[in-house]
C-alpha cells in the first residue's frame, strides 16, 4: 500500500531530485574559481513534463545530471555566475519545500484517518 497516494513515487523523486540540485549547485559555487570547470545542472521537472505531454507514465523518469555547455564561459574557460546559481538555489529550496509539505500533508491524512480526530 502506498501511504502518499498514486503520486506518491513522484513527490519522493521530486525531493530527491532537489537534493541532487542543491549539491550540483554547491559544486557549482565551490568551484567557481576553477579554470576550466563547467557547471552541472539536473534535470527532472523538464523531463516530468515531457512525459506527462507523451502520455508516459511520470513516476518512471529519472533525473539527469548534465554538465552545462552553453553558459558562455569568461576567460579561464569556467561558466560559473555566482548571482545565477544563488538565484537557482533559493528557486530550488521553494521547491524542495513545495514537495515536503505536499508529503507531510498526506501523511498526516494518513495519520489522522488511522488514529482519528483524538
Amino acid at each position: 500500500m502506498d501511504v502518499l497516494g498514486k503520486n506518491g513515487d513522484l513527490l519522493l523523486k521530486l525531493m530527491s531530485a532537489s537534493v541532487a540540485r542543491h549539491d550540483a549547485i554547491a559544486s557549482n559555487l565551490a568551484n567557481q574559481n576553477v579554470a576550466g570547470y563547467k557547471r552541472q545542472d539536473v534535470a527532472f521537472e523538464s523531463l516530468v513534463l515531457e512525459a506527462l505531454d507523451s502520455g508516459r507514465d511520470a513516476a518512471a523518469v529519472d533525473m539527469e545530471l548534465s554538465i552545462d555547455e552553453e553558459t558562455p564561459a569568461r576567460a579561464d574557460g569556467n561558466n560559473v555566475v555566482v548571482e545565477d546559481e544563488v538565484a537557482l538555489q533559493r528557486e530550488n529550496l521553494i521547491r524542495f519545500q513545495l514537495w515536503s509539505t505536499l508529503i507531510r500533508s498526506k501523511s498526516s491524512l494518513v495519520e489522522s484517518a488511522i488514529h482519528g480526530d483524538r
